[in-house]
């Protein structure tokens, strides 16, 4: 089942507490698949597995921002690229999101990353540029 979301509708799905496993382009889009899905809004709530397309995203014009490590207070010393540099350089990661943001042809996702080899956990951000729609692809 595909449920498509056009910029400034409510969206359907809370992603909140949900982890992002793998981002990966497909064609002009960029697929964020999840290791357990999302949880459906409304009544009754449940978690659905399912991915998520950015249609129309390219990833040179999304950013990534790694923060402080476990997302601590104070001053720290970050780092920012493109999307398509950090898949590059991070193949294996794991993102819990905790805060989503949704704007128009704009989506902000803050959370934790995980990454291989890493004991700590690091605050970072998403910044998802796309001109398509945002889709919410389900998994039977």
């Amino acid at each position: 089942m595909r449920t498509v979301c056009k910029p400034g509708h409510p969206v359907p799905y809370s992603l909140h507490d949900m982890r992002v496993c793998k981002i990966q382009p497909v064609g002009d889009d960029l697929k964020f698949c999840f290791e357990y899905g999302y949880i459906l809004l409304g009544e009754p709530s449940r978690q659905v597995d399912g991915d998520m397309l950015f249609e129309k995203a390219d990833p040179e014009d999304c950013s990534v921002w790694l923060l402080s490590d476990n997302g601590r207070y104070g001053s720290f010393q970050g780092e920012k690229m493109t999307l398509t540099d950090f898949l590059k350089n991070y193949p294996d990661f794991t993102f819990e999101i905790l805060d989503e943001l949704y704007g128009y042809n704009m989506v902000s996702f803050t959370g934790y990353l995980s990454l291989d080899g890493r004991e700590n956990l690091i605050e970072a951000s998403f910044s998802i540029y796309y001109t398509g729609s945002i889709v919410y692809q389900l998994r039977n």
